[in-house]
């Protein structure tokens, strides 16, 4: 699971580490979570819905495993309802089959 907060810091579980991605720029390991099409499809959806719901996308490959994943996605809003950051968490498509009684 991880959050990403629109000023760019991400906290990732488990283990609950926390980094500035801007500051990773030019170590060659940066990548803004913003730019993912699960954090804009969050945004975007709130953007033109104002409802705060749990959001599919996928499948596509995992950065860590390279297995297929989907992911759930939802944002995150401050007490005015402007949207603050996105919390999502990858679910393995094997993971999904074998919850599935034949």
């Amino acid at each position: 699971m991880y959050i990403n907060f629109e000023d760019h810091v991400s906290i990732f579980f488990p283990g609950g580490g926390c980094v500035n991605l801007l500051s990773l720029e030019g170590t060659g390991t940066s990548f803004l979570l913003s730019s993912r099409d699960w954090y804009k499809f969050a945004v975007n959806d709130y953007a033109t819905t104002k409802v705060i719901r749990y959001l599919v996308t996928g499948p596509k490959k995992d950065l860590n495993t390279g297995l297929p994943c989907i992911t759930i996605s939802q944002v995150i809003l401050n007490s005015a309802s402007v949207v603050i950051g996105v919390i999502a968490v990858d679910i393995l498509t094997s993971s999904l089959q074998s919850a599935i009684p034949n």
